[in-house]
């Protein structure tokens, strides 16, 4: 069985590290380095930090940035020669906050790929996912709403209109037959007296 030891994002890239661990509601990362002795905590993270809570595209399909639940944020811009597949930009993401203080950007991919085939870290990514594809078609749904009230309205406008040019058109046959009967009236009357 292998002694392991927990040390912080700086010294763990002088070792073989894995993901990060939770001790104590706190984040460490283990190393098998047999050079330390005692844990280090990893600076400014805390349990679940990590974890993506919205995902929004500033420019579709080349900029997206994710929110994390210690609300910072991290931006992945897409090249031309770079997939589009937003699965592995929340992996990258993810990694990106962990470790780009000290990992190469081919360092945070490897460990990208490396948290692909962890339980926490595509747990997260799916429910990220899930929760941004619901927002997305919940915007779709209101856009559609809001297009269905808005021709509903021009109808109601329309109808609204088209009653009211009839009673205009009534109020004027009214207004023509009343004046039409007062002068036939006294054309009776004139024709009375003579």
């Amino acid at each position: 069985a292998k002694a392991y030891y927990y040390t912080t994002i700086a010294t763990a890239t002088k070792a073989i590290c894995s993901t990060p661990i939770v001790i104590d509601s706190q984040l460490y990362f283990r190393s098998e380095s047999p050079g330390l002795s005692s844990p280090i905590l990893v600076s400014g993270l805390t349990i679940g930090a990590w974890r993506i809570t919205d995902i929004r595209e500033i420019v579709l399909g080349k900029v997206t940035e994710f929110t994390f639940q210690d609300n910072t944020k991290e931006k992945l811009i897409r090249s031309e020669s770079d997939e589009a597949d937003l699965y592995k930009a929340c992996f990258i993401a993810i990694a990106k906050k962990l470790y780009k203080k000290t990992h190469t950007q081919e360092g945070i991919e490897y460990e990208a790929n490396l948290m692909m085939m962890r339980k926490e870290y595509v747990d997260c990514v799916n429910k990220a996912l899930r929760a941004y594809y619901k927002k997305l078609t919940d915007a779709e749904k209101a856009k559609a709403k809001k297009a269905e009230e808005k021709a509903l309205a021009a109808k109601k406008r329309m109808k609204s209109e088209k009653v009211r040019a009839e009673k205009r058109a009534k109020a004027r046959e009214d207004a023509i037959e009343i004046q039409k009967e007062a002068y036939l009236r006294a054309m009776r009357e004139l024709k009375s007296e003579s």
